[in-house]
C-alpha cells in the first residue's frame, strides 16, 4: 500500500467521523436535552467527547489534504477550489459551534437553538463538501 493510498484511507475515515458525528448531533442527539437534567447531562458529555474526536478528524483531514496537494492536486481547479472553500466554511461553523454556541447554551447564556442551528448549517455544508469530493472523482 502506498503512502498516497494510506492518506486516502485516513482522509475518508476522518471525513466519516466528522460527518457522521454531525448527523448524530444535528438530528438525533438534541432529543436528549428534552429528557430532563439527566438527558441534558448525557448530551453535554457526548458533545464534549465528540468535540475532541472531531477536531482530531479535522487535523487528519487537513494533513491528508496537504498530502494530496503535494502529490499534484491543483488547488486552482474549480471543483477543488470550491471544496476547499466549503471546508474552510465548515471549520469556521464548527469553531463557532464548539467554542461559542454550545458552551453558551450549556451555561444557560444562550439558547440551545443557536447550537442546533449551527450544527445543522454545518451538516449542510459538510454534505456539500462530500458532493464536491464526488465531483473530483479519482483525479490526481
Amino acid at each position: 500500500m502506498t503512502g498516497y493510498r494510506v492518506a486516502v484511507f485516513l482522509h475518508l475515515l476522518a471525513a466519516a467521523v466528522w460527518v457522521g458525528g454531525y448527523v448524530l448531533f444535528a438530528w438525533a442527539a438534541p432529543a436528549l436535552r428534552r429528557r430532563g437534567p439527566d438527558g441534558a447531562q448525557a448530551f453535554r458529555v457526548l458533545g464534549l467527547r465528540f468535540r475532541g474526536l472531531s477536531w482530531l478528524a479535522v487535523v487528519v483531514l487537513v494533513a491528508t489534504g496537504m498530502v494530496f496537494l503535494l502529490s499534484g492536486w491543483d488547488p486552482a481547479q474549480p471543483v477543488l477550489r470550491d471544496k476547499l472553500g466549503l471546508v474552510g466554511l465548515a471549520v469556521a461553523l464548527k469553531a463557532a459551534h464548539d467554542f461559542w454556541a454550545a458552551p453558551g447554551a450549556a451555561r444557560g447564556r444562550l439558547s440551545p437553538r443557536w447550537a442546533t442551528a449551527l450544527a445543522r448549517a454545518n451538516l449542510v455544508v459538510l454534505m456539500a463538501v462530500l458532493y464536491s469530493a464526488t465531483l473530483l472523482g479519482g483525479r490526481r
